[in-house]
């Protein structure tokens, strides 16, 4: 057997391992889960659930901020609304597909980005950076979860994640300003590619012409104090808006928010949903979360409730901005494609 098709089997060995596990639980606490049911229908208030969707749906506006600040950084010039739209199908991707969903969807937004006529590697690098904004932010959060629920050990370490993502960022952008740096990571870059080709074939062409010309391009980034700032304010309120809807959550269904303890759920959930084989870590999520909510102080049934609302919102935020969008876009592509034709037609009648 192949190494893909090992792998392959492995995965799905792991999907049905976690699905197992997560129903057993489900089973086990069949009492709360009936209880928390129960709960969501009977108490949820409307006014909290509304403002639970423009907290989702102001995380994905600072997202596409983001991508705009980091595109235009490197000479591209797009819209937020359509960087909007594209951020919303690539959040249903990356919700539908397990394990390799967060792959596929950095994937269809560099597609679109490309049809966009972006430069290869500005629509890379701007993809690279958004994801290390992303990633330091969110280590930022957990620091400030694990100080709140009175873990010391636990904020050090999350802040010494992100502080490390800053350290490795400053690192690139001053070699690529320093002759003698640029020199240093050209020739890594070129061993590091030469590997890359030798084991997946790709990409063709000599790897120090192919790393040079990369970083000539990458040094018509203009990465300056405020666009850095700007991009990881950008990354903060992203990640601090999808935590407010979990807060807005727990109101919804009329119980206090254990402020020691919220952020501290978010960040478990957060985690478990990034190392789920499950599409959108259902099963996995929601344990976590609840278990965490229910440390912090709620009754199970409560916790599992606030968590289902927070689930249910996210889900059905990004799939149905998602279809709209898709919808949206293929009107006006299946318009352009009459025009372009009744042009023709016109001019060949003619």
């Amino acid at each position: 057997m192949t190494a893909r098709r090992w792998g392959t089997a492995a995965e799905i060995a792991g999907t049905v391992a976690v699905a197992a596990g997560a129903g057993w639980a489900v089973y086990r606490e069949r009492a709360t889960v009936a209880e928390g049911l129960r709960v969501l229908a009977a108490r949820t208030e409307p006014g909290w659930v509304i403002a639970c969707f423009g907290a989702q749906c102001l995380s994905m506006v600072f997202f596409a901020l983001l991508q705009q600040r980091l595109l235009k950084a490197g000479g591209a010039r797009l819209t937020a609304g359509w960087l909007l739209s594209t951020a919303y199908l690539a959040n249903g991707v990356a919700i539908a597909v397990p394990v390799i969903g967060s792959g596929m969807a950095t994937a269809y937004t560099y597609h679109q980005l490309r049809e966009r006529r972006v430069d290869p590697v500005i629509a890379q690098a701007s993809l690279a950076l958004a994801g290390v904004a992303s990633t330091v932010t969110f280590a930022a959060v957990v620091a400030a979860a694990a100080l709140a629920s009175g873990s010391p050990p636990a904020a050090a370490s999350a802040a010494c994640s992100a502080l490390t993502g800053l350290i490795i960022l400053a690192a690139g952008l001053v070699a690529l300003r320093s002759p003698a740096g640029r020199s240093r990571l050209q020739r890594l870059a070129s061993r590091l590619l030469s590997v890359a080709q030798k084991i997946l074939r790709r990409p063709r062409g000599d790897p120090a012409q192919t790393v040079r010309a990369a970083l000539d391009r990458l040094s018509l980034f203009r990465l300056g104090p405020a666009t850095v700032g700007l991009a990881f304010i950008w990354g903060l309120l992203n990640w601090a808006a999808d935590a407010c809807c979990l807060i807005l959550s727990v109101k919804a269904i009329g119980m206090p928010v254990p402020w020691d303890g919220v952020l501290l759920a978010w960040s478990a959930g957060q985690g478990a949903a990034s190392f789920s084989p499950t599409p959108g870590g259902i099963g996995v999520v929601e344990v976590a979360m609840t278990a965490a909510l229910a440390a912090a102080g709620l009754r199970p049934a409560d916790a599992l409730a606030a968590v289902l609302l927070y689930r249910i919102v996210s889900f059905k935020t990004g799939f149905t901005l998602a279809w709209l969008t898709e919808r949206t876009v293929s009107h006006r592509r299946c318009g352009r494609r009459q025009d372009v034709r009744g042009a023709q037609e016109g001019t060949t009648n003619a």
